[in-house]
């Protein structure tokens, strides 16, 4: 069955590096990969010299680039539907309307209704489907964008979509999300389509003295790497207190920390920055903002992985670092929160601790410090669990339920 896709999502391509981003842009390529015919429209301006000229670039009211107060005053009088119908006219009668993340959650449900009635008056058997990368499931409950209305508005729009939004299947990217979402919508309308991660980029290297030596890291360290931004709810303070506990008995042992540019100007920033100062092993914790777009060298600089999420993570589950740690073939050290329970075995390609447990954390990195082996195997291991998630394997997949959902 041969069949062409329109991807519609907030930026094709932008030169920091997120998660969601990638992520979709990644499932963008595993289509491409898999022999399907695309299209690609981006609801914001992007650098055309990293984009492919194929792409269209539309401006709408659901660019992030419009002040946050226009957007809400455009949403409450309904000035969205007038701003987003420049888009329109640009979608052909295609097989799948397939629409990713990052959008802005109080439009996301505007812009299915409007494509859903765009399609439904054309001839054809255009199928509209959402991408939930999300995991606004239960157990997110405690954790608020914002305060008061604008927490209550943005989980109002998340369910609502799952209630009334106006598509025909959607695709959720974990398995969690999929049997919450399965609660409000029709049998048979919810798929697992996962994202990918590219395990040509991110794969085991034997030449580690290299990559330390292009990043400047000491190349006679057994080095602990984080990745991310240093939020508590990523679990940075209990690895933290888990390093002070390590560089005591492991003097040679360093914690390198990669992350963006720290601003102190953000609270979360200065309150790390505060406590890193008091550390007993600040000296041997390094921090770098500049790897992000040459991350595959971080990882193959690394001995161990420490991923410690207090709480399934808020932008993507499973985070993408996770995908990137187990495809580069490094021991990890993560909490079983979320889908990172689903994509990672305790024992087999990582090594499971309870959130929050900085003593037990601190056990762990000991004793891979001391077992070459058991870190050849789980890194070994990892590396097989990543092959399920690979460009090939998902692009395959999308095919296959491309084709069922068309049946």
């Amino acid at each position: 069955m041969t069949f062409e896709v329109c991807y519609i999502t907030s930026r094709y391509v932008n030169s920091i590096a997120e998660g969601v981003n990638q992520a979709s842009v990644g499932i963008i390529d595993c289509a491409n990969r898999a022999g399907l015919k695309t299209e690609i429209i981006s609801l914001e301006p992007v650098e055309s010299s990293k984009v492919n000229p194929s792409v269209k670039s539309i401006n709408t009211l659901f660019n992030d680039k419009f002040p946050r107060s226009l957007q809400r005053i455009a949403y409450n009088l309904n000035l969205q539907e007038i701003g987003s119908l420049s888009f329109l006219p640009f979608l052909p009668n295609y097989d799948i309307v397939h629409i990713l993340p990052p959008l802005p959650t109080i439009f996301y449900s505007a812009m299915l209704r409007l494509i859903y009635r765009f399609k439904s008056n054309r001839e054809g058997r255009t199928k509209v489907i959402p991408h939930l990368f999300h995991p606004f499931h239960p157990v997110m409950d405690e954790f608020m964008w914002g305060e008061g209305l604008s927490a209550q508005s943005f989980w109002r729009q998340k369910l609502w979509l799952l209630k009334h939004g106006a598509f025909d299947h959607i695709f959720c990217i974990n398995q969690y999300l999929k049997k919450y979402a399965e609660r409000f919508v029709d049998e048979g309308v919810v798929h697992y389509v996962p994202y990918p991660v590219d395990t040509d980029r991110f794969r085991p290297s034997e030449e580690k003295d290299g990559a330390r030596e292009a990043l400047g890291l000491p190349v006679d360290k057994f080095i602990v790497g984080y990745i991310g931004q240093v939020y508590s709810k990523r679990g940075v303070y209990t690895l933290l207190q888990a390093f002070d506990r390590v560089s005591k008995k492991l003097p040679e042992a360093s914690l390198v920390m990669a992350t963006r540019v720290l601003n102190p100007e953000k609270p979360h920033v200065q309150t790390f920055l505060n406590y890193l100062n008091k550390m007993e092993s600040k000296e041997k914790v390094i921090v770098l903002s500049g790897v992000l777009e040459k991350v595959e060298l971080f990882y193959q600089a690394v001995d161990v992985m420490v991923l410690p999420f207090a709480q399934p993570y808020y932008v993507i589950d499973p985070p993408l670092v996770v995908m990137e740690t187990l495809a580069s073939g490094i021991p990890l050290v993560t909490t079983p929160v979320g889908a990172i329970k689903e994509v990672t075995h305790d024992g087999l390609d990582a090594i499971h601790i309870p959130p929050d447990d900085d003593l037990t954390l601190s056990e762990e990195i000991m004793k891979l410090a001391s077992d070459s082996d058991l870190r050849l195997r789980l890194g070994k291991n990892a590396r097989n669990a990543a092959a399920k998630y690979s460009y090939d394997t998902v692009g395959a997949r999308l095919k296959e339920t491309y084709s069922l959902i068309l049946e």
